[in-house]
């Protein structure tokens, strides 16, 4: 009878161990197929980011509208690993892109909500990306957010991601328009970027940034500019007057 129970003991022990481990395998099934989907997001997202793509190009744009579809995106919204969180993010942008050239204002609406979540999730998991903070600034500022919340979320972009270009060129022309306008929360931050653009930027890119922005960005780029050394500075004028424009230094 004691040979009978002790058997039957250890039947019910190695039934439970085999559940455990049939549980443990399921779970990490579960998560390689999180980390599958994250690497077709991550795929997804590099080629929205590519500087090779149109947007606008048919293929890409149904494969940007398909993915929500076909993966589990909300779920990849939980992951924190790097490369998963700022590719759904991109993706999350992306599809807001495709329906503002829809004119639906009710998909606009919902797909901005859907991003904003997607990007702050993303600061949860790296609040040093100056560019989340970027993005989470222009879509409060469209959405109806606060000015004050606007411009923290701008202020934590200056902070945290100073000086990379893929950074600062999307920032300068978010903000530029806002200094033109006569509001001047973040002109010392404004100003750094200035120079940071004048001092390391290409010639034939300062010469386009200047040409593109109005007298008073113009009148503090022109600025900028004369405080280089001479050789630089001519280069810089010199790309500017190919482009049809004069730089105007104030005396």
């Amino acid at each position: 009878m004691k040979t009978v129970f002790c058997r039957q003991a250890s039947l019910a022990t190695s039934c439970i161990t085999m559940l455990a481990a049939v549980a443990v395998i399921w779970s990490a099934l579960g998560n390689i197929s999180d980390l599958v989907t994250g690497a077709d997001a991550a795929g997804l997202a590099a080629a929205i980011e590519s500087p090779r793509k149109e947007l606008v190009s048919r293929p890409l744009t149904e494969l940007i509208e398909g993915f929500e579809l076909t993966s589990r995106i909300d779920q990849l919204e939980s992951i924190c690993l790097d490369q998963v969180s700022r590719a759904v993010s991109t993706i999350r942008l992306a599809r807001l892109e495709n329906a503002r050239r829809t004119s639906d204002e009710d998909v606009v609406t919902f797909r901005a909500k859907a991003a904003l979540r997607t990007v702050e999730k993303r600061l949860l998991c790296s609040p040093a990306d100056g560019a989340a903070w970027l993005n989470r600034a222009r879509l409060l500022d469209e959405f109806g957010g606060s000015v004050d919340d606007v411009n923290a979320s701008l202020q934590v972009s200056y902070w945290v991601g100073p000086s990379e270009r893929w950074i600062m060129l999307p920032r300068f022309a978010f903000v530029s328009p806002k200094i033109e306008n006569g509001d001047l929360s973040l002109e010392l931050e404004f100003k750094s970027d200035l120079n940071r653009l004048v001092l390391s930027f290409p010639p034939e890119l300062i010469a386009e940034i200047y040409v593109g922005s109005g007298p008073v960005v113009r009148s503090s780029l022109a600025s900028e500019i004369r405080r280089q050394p001479e050789n630089r500075q001519m280069r810089i004028v010199n790309a500017v007057d190919r482009m049809g424009v004069s730089i105007k230094f104030t005396p």
